[in-house]
C-alpha cells in the first residue's frame, strides 16, 4: 500500500466533513478526490470513498462518533455495541461498501493495474472499518476504534488492518480488536495515569482509580495527524512507541481495567458468545430495541472528545416506554462506573468480606482454608495478614471469575500466591494470583469494598440485559 498512517489519519478526519463529490482537494501533499458518499438517516451513517488521483486507490473512510450532531442515533449505535455486541450500523455500511468494491471492479476492467480498496476511520468509524476489512477482506487503519472483535462473527488479531490507539484513550482499550493493535504514549499520557495510581511494577490490587485516568482528549483523531493542534506532531512515531515500551506496565494494566469496566456492562452476552461464535440469530433482531434505547441514552462510551464534554447525561424525553426502562438502567450503571470514589471510600458502612452479611464471604471463607493450611505447612500462626491475604485473593479470583476456591498455593519464593479452581494437574484448571507482600499490605476493607463494587456492577448489567429481553417482541412458533 502507498498510504502512510499519517493519510489514513487525515483522511479519517476528513470524513468528519460532508464531501463535495468529484472535486480535487489536497491533503498533506496527496490529492485526492470523493468519489461516493451515504448518509443513511436511520442509523446516522455516514461514509466517504476517496480515490487518490496519482495511483486510483480508494479509501473508504467511515464517519465516527458525533453526539453533538447525532445524540440519537450514534448514541443508540454505542449503546448496542456495549450492551448487545451488535452494530445497528453494521448493514448499510456493508452495503456502501460492496458498491465502492463493485466500482473499482469495474474500474479495474479499463486500467491496466487493479484498483486497490482499503478502509479506514476513528472511533466508531474505526470499528465499521475493522467489521467491513474482516467481511470483505480488505486492508486498512484505523484510529482509536473501538474494538470490532467483541461484536459477533469478528475475529481478534490479524494483520489485515493496523489498529493504532494512543495509551490513555479509554474507547480503544474496551474491547479486543481485529487486527493489529499499536499503542503510542504522550508524556501526557504517563502523567495522568501516574495521578491516578497507576505504576509500572504496580499489581492487580495496587490502589488506582481508571475513572481518573480518563482523559478525552487522548480520544481524538487530531492526535494522530501531522499537524496535530494537541501534540503538535502526530502521535504515530518511533518515540511515541518507545515511551509506550518503556511504560507498558501501567499502561496495559490501566487498558486492562477499562476493558474489565466493559465487560461488567455486557457480561451477560459476553460469556456465552466465548462459549460459542454460532449465535447470529441475536444480531438482526435486536437493532430496534438498540434504536429505542439510543432515544433514551444522550451519554455512552465513545465521546469524540470535544462532544464528550458537553453532553453529560442527558435523558431524552420523547424517548419510548423500553427506551425507558433500558435507559435508566444504563444511565445508572454508567453513574456507578463515572463516580469512582465509591470505590476506594472507606467511609461508607459497608460489611467487611470476613463477616457472613458480604455477599462474597463464602469465597472468602474456602481462600482463607487455603491460606490457613499454608500456614500450618509453614509452622507459623495464622494471623491478620492471613485474612487479608486471603481477601485479596478473593478479589483475584471474583475477577478472573472463578467460581470456588480449591486450593491456594505459593511459588518458590513465595513471592507469588495462587488461588487454583479445579484439579491443580488438570489442563482445564483455572487460575488468578496476586503479589503476596501487596495482597498480605492490603486492608480488608478494601478489597471487600472492592468486591461489592464488582457485584453491584454485574447485577446492574444482569438488569439492562434482562430489560432488553423484555422489551423484545416474542418470537413467532414456526408454521405461524
Amino acid at each position: 500500500m502507498s498510504l502512510r498512517s499519517t493519510d489514513y489519519a487525515l483522511l479519517a478526519k476528513e470524513s468528519y466533513h460532508d464531501p463535495v463529490l468529484r472535486k480535487n482537494f489536497d491533503l498533506d501533499g496527496v490529492t485526492y478526490s470523493a468519489i461516493d458518499t451515504i448518509n443513511d438517516p436511520s442509523t446516522g451513517l455516514q461514509a466517504t470513498a476517496y480515490q487518490r488521483q496519482d495511483t486510483h486507490e480508494i479509501i473508504i473512510a467511515y464517519r465516527g462518533t458525533e453526539f453533538d450532531r447525532e445524540p440519537i442515533h450514534d448514541g443508540g449505535v454505542d449503546a448496542g455495541m456495549v450492551l448487545l455486541g451488535v452494530n445497528a450500523q453494521e448493514s448499510k455500511a456493508a452495503e456502501f461498501t460492496k458498491r465502492v468494491l463493485d466500482r473499482a471492479a469495474s474500474e479495474s476492467e479499463r486500467s491496466p493495474n487493479p484498483i486497490e480498496v482499503t478502509v479506514t476511520g476513528h472511533s466508531l468509524g474505526g470499528t465499521l472499518a475493522e467489521i467491513n476489512a474482516a467481511k470483505f477482506g480488505l486492508h486498512g487503519e484505523t484510529f482509536n476504534a473501538y474494538g470490532a472483535a467483541s461484536l459477533f462473527g469478528v475475529p481478534e488479531g490479524g494483520n489485515q488492518v493496523i489498529d493504532h490507539v494512543r495509551a490513555g484513550d479509554p474507547v480503544s482499550a474496551a474491547s479486543p480488536h481485529f487486527g493489529e493493535v499499536r499503542v503510542y504514549a504522550a508524556q501526557q499520557d504517563i502523567d495522568t495515569l501516574s495521578k491516578a495510581g497507576y505504576r509500572d511494577d504496580g499489581g492487580i490490587l495496587s490502589p488506582r482509580n481508571p475513572i481518573k485516568a480518563t482523559d478525552f482528549d487522548a480520544h481524538a483523531i487530531d492526535n494522530f495527524v501531522p499537524d496535530s493542534k494537541l501534540l503538535g506532531q502526530s502521535i504515530v512515531n518511533p518515540e511515541s512507541q518507545a515511551r509506550y515500551r518503556a511504560h507498558e506496565g501501567m499502561i496495559d494494566r490501566y487498558r486492562d481495567d477499562v476493558m474489565d469496566l466493559r465487560k461488567g456492562l455486557s457480561a451477560t452476552w459476553e460469556i456465552p458468545k466465548e462459549i460459542g461464535e454460532g449465535i447470529d440469530r441475536l444480531g438482526h433482531e435486536v437493532v430496534k430495541d438498540v434504536a429505542a434505547a439510543g432515544q433514551a441514552i444522550g451519554h455512552a462510551a465513545h465521546e469524540v472528545a470535544e462532544a464528550a464534554k458537553r453532553v453529560g447525561h442527558e435523558i431524552a424525553e420523547d424517548a419510548s416506554a423500553a427506551g425507558h426502562a433500558i435507559g435508566n438502567k444504563v444511565s445508572g450503571t454508567w453513574d456507578t462506573l463515572t463516580h469512582p470514589g465509591s470505590w476506594f471510600d472507606h467511609d461508607k458502612p459497608a460489611p467487611r468480606v470476613d463477616q457472613p452479611e458480604h455477599p462474597d464471604h463464602a469465597l472468602f471463607r474456602q481462600a482463607r482454608d487455603g491460606v490457613q493450611e499454608l500456614d500450618r505447612q509453614h509452622q507459623r500462626p495464622s494471623d491478620e495478614r492471613s485474612d487479608r491475604l486471603a481477601a485479596s485473593l478473593t478479589v483475584a479470583a471474583k475477577q478472573a471469575d472463578l467460581q470456588r476456591i480449591d486450593q491456594v498455593a505459593l511459588n518458590g519464593d513465595a513471592t507469588r500466591a495462587y488461588v487454583v479452581q479445579g484439579d491443580p494437574q488438570s489442563a482445564f484448571k483455572r487460575v488468578a494470583e496476586v503479589n503476596t507482600q501487596e495482597a498480605m499490605a492490603t486492608p480488608l476493607e478494601k478489597s471487600s469494598q472492592i468486591l461489592l463494587q464488582q457485584g453491584q456492577t454485574q447485577q446492574q448489567a444482569q438488569q439492562i440485559a434482562q430489560a432488553v429481553e423484555q422489551q423484545q417482541p416474542a418470537r413467532p412458533q414456526p408454521g405461524m
